[in-house]
């Protein structure tokens, strides 16, 4: 995705959007910019929040926060886009998961998720979430039949693309150290589902 400036000082291509979202950008390499989506590292911010608000994002540019669906959908519905999620846990340990390919579908489709081509240390999770849909514990999308899986830790696993046993990864779940199995932000074959993470970070890089 490329913008390029104008004779009058405007941008082509994705102008406002391009500009509003330029505070969220951070360097995972030398010569990768990439666009921070998601990004938790004390708990200062509420993510067992509703439908709503994972659609059109919260909390604070400077430090935790959702950027929104909608907007994360705009940015991937170009070719190229690629993704990296940096974990760490409570003792300091950490890993990284980064994917060749990523994107979000619009809301008529509930915003599915398209994830391939993992390398990295942390184990491949996120597959087992590729091509499920959004849900939230007032929005019950997911395959589940047993019950809604933003609801079945008391609404602690906050928005996700679940899938038809909940979750392999849950990087939006209540944050703080492990309450038990699947409780708090796990990457379940990184440390296990009771090893709760302390930082997230999930990021773009859209050619």
């Amino acid at each position: 995705m490329k913008f390029t400036a104008r004779m009058d000082g405007r941008y082509s291509g994705l102008d406002k959007f391009s500009l509003n979202l330029k505070f969220f950008t951070e360097y995972f390499c030398g010569k990768c910019f990439v666009q921070v989506f998601q990004r938790r590292f004390d708990g200062s911010v509420d993510f067992q929040v509703g439908w709503d608000a994972y659609v059109n994002g919260f909390g604070n540019k400077s430090g935790e926060f959702w950027l929104g669906l909608r907007k994360i959908h705009q940015l991937t519905e170009v070719e190229g886009c690629r993704l990296r999620v940096d974990l760490k846990d409570f003792e300091g340990n950490q890993a990284y998961a980064e994917y060749r390919s990523f994107s979000v579908a619009n809301e008529d489709d509930l915003f599915r998720i398209r994830v391939s081509g993992y390398s990295g240390s942390a184990d491949d999770d996120l597959r087992h979430h590729d091509y499920h849909v959004f849900s939230t514990f007032d929005r019950d999308n997911d395959p589940y039949s047993g019950a809604n899986c933003a609801t079945l830790k008391g609404r602690g696993q906050g928005g996700w693309w679940f899938h038809g046993s909940c979750y392999h990864c849950a990087l939006n779940a209540a944050w703080g150290r492990s309450e038990g199995s699947y409780h708090n932000i796990v990457w379940q074959d990184w440390k296990g589902p009771r090893h709760a993470l302390q930082a997230t970070t999930m990021k773009l890089r859209c050619d």
